[in-house]
């Protein structure tokens, strides 16, 4: 049984908009209409009791899905269509997989009837030459134009038990900020929201959801004039644009991130930004041991430093990892 607290910023939403909404990040191109029949149907109860669609939320509710009823309706919703495309797969056994994102690959179609090329089509085709019957579940996400880890469950008994011990993940990205950071170790402690001038976007906003991420400045380096900071971050949350919306906030958008107003992407010719979930560490749920996958350096880093300052600055990466953030000295 999925259950949680409604926190205070969603009082007021209808229960049917804000079940989507949260249903949707954990199983992306869920059926928004299917749910409302589960609302209908009674497998989704507010404080143990069935309620409308249209049930307007009070903080503290209780909210309840029974996860037989789930289960039947991701059966069906994830008939995707399976689709020839290049999938790069750094650690994978019969419960889960990491994969390599690429860069300007979406994870799944906006609906389930969406024909489009996307990560989960990927994973169908792999599954499918594989002979196996599993159904991919994102257990995160990653942005389109972000590269690296993304963790794949194959079954809904497996992203449950991926999803329970989230938060205990290590999330580990490098990225090169515009200007330099004056500080070795930046956190920050800042809520995000949707935008208010563009609701796709993500500001730092109070009464949003907590949000922190700690940056470790790697090494200043200089590309044409321009000062950029080579840093590794940390997530300790999980939010929608975080670190891009972090690093904004702190006045040093991510290189080539138009979105978050980078300013210097552009003049050095990038298509994309430069941000790469490097590292996953996380705990196996049924093996039981500490699994580490590393994801090789996306190619949008090569345009702009020498591939022998990237050796240099991802050892330096390395080297931060294991004496700060695996040790827990992180700030």
């Amino acid at each position: 049984m999925l259950s949680w607290r409604v926190p205070p910023e969603h009082e007021g939403r209808r229960l049917d908009q804000y079940i989507s909404s949260e249903l949707k990040e954990r199983f992306p191109g869920i059926s928004r209409s299917l749910l409302v029949e589960l609302i209908k149907q009674g497998h989704i109860k507010v404080n143990d009791f069935p309620k409308k669609p249209s049930y307007r939320l009070k903080e503290g509710d209780e909210i309840r899905i029974d996860d037989q009823a789930l289960g039947n309706l991701l059966r069906g919703e994830y008939q995707l269509e399976a689709r020839d495309i290049p999938l790069e797969v750094l650690y994978e056994d019969e419960h889960l997989l990491v994969v390599n994102k690429p860069r300007g690959l979406i994870a799944h179609p906006a609906s389930m009837r969406d024909d489009r090329n996307t990560l989960l089509n990927a994973l169908v085709n792999h599954f499918q030459r594989r002979g196996e019957r599993a159904r991919p579940l994102l257990v995160h996400r990653l942005d389109r134009d972000t590269t690296g880890c993304l963790l794949v469950a194959k079954s809904l008994d497996v992203y449950n038990l991926l999803r329970a011990s989230f938060k205990a993940y290590k999330r580990i990205y490098l990225g090169i900020l515009e200007g330099a950071l004056r500080e070795k170790i930046v956190r920050v402690e800042a809520p995000l929201w949707r935008s208010r001038k563009n609701p796709l976007l993500r500001e730092v906003l109070p009464g949003g959801k907590e949000a922190i991420t700690d940056f470790f400045l790697v090494d200043v380096i200089e590309k044409r004039g321009l000062k950029l900071s080579f840093i590794l971050a940390r997530l300790h949350t999980g939010r929608t644009h975080q670190i891009r919306a972090h690093a904004k906030w702190i006045g040093h958008p991510v290189l080539g991130d138009v979105d978050y107003g980078s300013k210097y992407g552009r003049k050095l010719g990038l298509e994309g930004y430069a941000l790469h979930a490097w590292k996953l560490i996380f705990n196996h749920p049924i093996r039981k041991e500490e699994i580490t996958v590393t994801a090789p350096l996306s190619d949008i880093f090569y345009k702009v430093l020498e591939g022998d300052v990237i050796k240099e600055l991802i050892a330096k990466g390395e080297y931060i990892l294991k004496e700060r953030i695996l040790k827990g000295k992180e700030v």
